[in-house]
């Protein structure tokens, strides 16, 4: 398994190239524009009504980035996720890809603090304080193997 680390510099980047009107995008240039991708309008269309997505402003897409690390003041497994919000719920993904070209990996709807999986409402993964709790309760017994001393304190047990 490749675990990729992606800078709090490269979702700074990213939130930057996407900051522009999310409806007004030249056609020679549509990179950095949130709703040319797929995963983001089928986020908006279950959430939203077609008059509240014709009427989206450019603030009214939030972007911002969380980086979970084993050096957080509460130690989480390292993992990297954007997050695309409106007032209703937040869209959580993962970046996957290279220097030419990434695409998002949806991971979960966020509302409130309250996470489902991202093409379901059925699917409820719980009640979580943070993003970064979210994702060690999701991918952490995954992680564990590849960050043995993440949680761990110096007496063998557990970090809170």
């Amino acid at each position: 398994m490749k675990i990729l680390m992606i800078s709090r510099a490269v979702i700074a980047i990213l939130a930057l190239a996407a900051s522009s009107s999310p409806w007004a995008v030249e056609p020679h240039n549509t990179q950095g524009n949130w709703l040319s991708y797929p995963e983001v309008v089928t986020w908006l269309k279950k959430e939203m009504s077609d008059a509240e997505i014709a009427a989206l402003e450019r603030n009214d897409l939030r972007v911002s980035g969380d980086i979970c690390s084993c050096s957080d003041s509460r130690p989480h497994y390292p993992y990297a996720i954007v997050k695309i919000s409106t007032k209703k719920s937040s869209f959580l993904a993962r970046i996957e890809g290279n220097e030419t070209a990434f695409r998002l990996r949806p991971i979960a709807i966020q509302k409130g603090k309250k996470y489902f999986l991202s093409d379901s409402d059925d699917i409820y993964f719980g009640e979580f304080e943070s993003t970064c709790d979210f994702t060690d309760a999701r991918y952490g017994p995954r992680l564990a193997q590849f960050f043995p001393d993440c949680k761990a304190d110096s007496a063998g047990g557990m970090k809170n």
